[in-house]
């Protein structure tokens, strides 16, 4: 039968500070609220999974200056792009 009858099954929701559809008053009022918090998990799961950050790379102060010297003569991109071929990764 595709349309289900008598409770629907709730779960306490596992993001803190959001409310659990157990305290609800009624059935229309749990469902609804599980759907939020559904909502609500998946946007949070989904925007932590998908912040990923490039690698970083420490220089030391001579490196550092070479090119800050060949960015100020040359430009900022070109330097980018001169640098990035010589030390084998994007600056």
């Amino acid at each position: 039968m595709w349309l289900k009858t008598g409770p629907s099954p709730t779960r306490s929701p596992s993001v803190p500070g959001l409310p659990d559809p157990a305290n609800s008053e009624s059935q229309k009022e749990a469902v609804t609220t599980q759907a939020a918090n559904d909502a609500v998990e998946k946007v949070l799961v989904t925007e932590s999974r998908n912040r990923k950050r490039g690698k970083y790379f420490n220089y030391d102060d001579e490196i550092r200056a070479k090119i800050a010297r060949y960015a100020i003569d040359n430009g900022v991109a070109k330097a980018s792009r001169h640098f990035s071929a010589d030390l084998a990764h994007n600056v």
